[in-house]
């Protein structure tokens, strides 16, 4: 009996047409199971065979060499190794070269500085030297970094010393007059008092007129000798 046969034999029996729905049923569904069961294994195998060949393609990309999957895997163990070893090495190198370069800027930052002052300095000591000011004095009164000092030349070549404060300029001696008078006489030591002159000779040879006794040579070299003659003493 075939499966035809087998179908009409039921369907002769009482309620034979449900059984032959719900067989029918039944076998659908087996056949629906397993066409999805082959989807999902075609499904799997594709993504098997992609996994695959990126693998594969990490292994050329890293030099791992090898007949067989297992070789391969340990060849780009090896090489993966050697990849971090030499990275920690180029870090090492790197936060080296950026200590170096840290303290080159670090250097070139305190050359400037010193070339700066040192030049500022200059400037300072060339305008004493044209305003006739102390120098030491004139810089320790330069402690703002905002002030500089210019020195103009007129056209007789006469030098004026001007006090910069942003688009403000004023002469030396007059910014000097407004804001260290105080400082005055240590600024500009030849407009002070005088040094006292030394005593004047009045006519007669010595301070205060008195006339100078003249002494004869003869008798100096005499009296020094111990040849005088002593003067007589009567009791």
């Amino acid at each position: 009996m075939d499966y035809g046969e087998a179908l009409n034999k039921i369907e002769s029996l009482e309620n034979g047409s449900e059984i032959i729905n719900a067989i029918k049923s039944r076998v659908e569904g087996v056949l629906n199971e397993k066409r999805t069961a082959v989807t999902l294994s075609n499904t799997e195998r594709d993504r098997a065979s992609q996994l695959e060949n990126i693998v594969d393609q990490i292994f050329k990309l890293a030099g791992a060499e090898g007949d067989n999957p297992v070789a391969k895997t340990q060849s780009f163990t090896t090489k993966y190794n050697s990849l971090l070893s030499e990275s920690s090495t180029n870090q090492k190198t790197i936060s080296a070269l950026e200590s170096a370069k840290n303290a080159a800027e670090q250097a070139k930052s305190e050359a400037e500085t010193k070339l700066i002052e040192a030049d500022r300095s200059i400037k300072v000591t060339e305008a004493a030297i044209a305003s006739k000011a102390n120098p030491n004095v004139l810089k320790k009164l330069l402690t703002d970094n905002q002030l500089s000092l210019e020195v103009s030349t007129s056209e007789d070549n006469s030098k004026q010393v001007l006090v910069v404060n942003g688009d403000t300029k004023l002469p030396l001696t007059e910014f000097a007059q407004n804001n260290w008078a105080d400082f005055l006489p240590s600024l500009f030591p030849a407009n002070g008092s005088r040094q006292p002159l030394p005593p004047s000779i009045l006519p007669g040879g010595s301070p205060g007129g008195q006339k100078k006794e003249e002494k004869d040579p003869v008798k100096s070299y005499i009296a020094a000798s111990g040849f005088g003659l002593k003067a007589k003493t009567t009791g």
